[in-house]
């Protein structure tokens, strides 16, 4: 605390962004009735509104997204599976060989 007070660069800095603040051309009710004015002249204003307004709902919670992994995971799972089965008949194929 005793080092903000004392030092001159954060009073610098807080008076500059006190003249920044302060040094706006227009005043919060005159910015206010600007943008109204732009929302009426473009007919809403659909260029300012999110995204996630247009997206369908199983956009916006990613589903078709997790559906995805879940199907590569599933898919490398189930191969996994039957390259594992292959190995193990191999395996068991060698042996039967050797004992014969």
């Amino acid at each position: 605390m005793k080092q903000v007070m004392e030092d001159k660069r954060y009073k610098a800095a807080a008076e500059a962004a006190s003249i920044i603040s302060r040094s706006q051309p227009l005043t919060p009710a005159q910015r206010l009735v600007g943008w109204i004015d732009h929302i009426l002249q473009t007919g809403g204003a659909a260029h300012l509104k999110p995204h996630a307004f247009q997206q369908s709902w199983h956009e916006q919670y990613l589903l078709d997204v997790l559906l995805f992994l879940l199907m590569v995971t599933l898919g490398t799972a189930w191969l996994c599976g039957k390259l594992l089965g292959l190995v193990a008949r191999w395996l068991c194929g060698a042996r039967k060989l050797k004992k014969a």
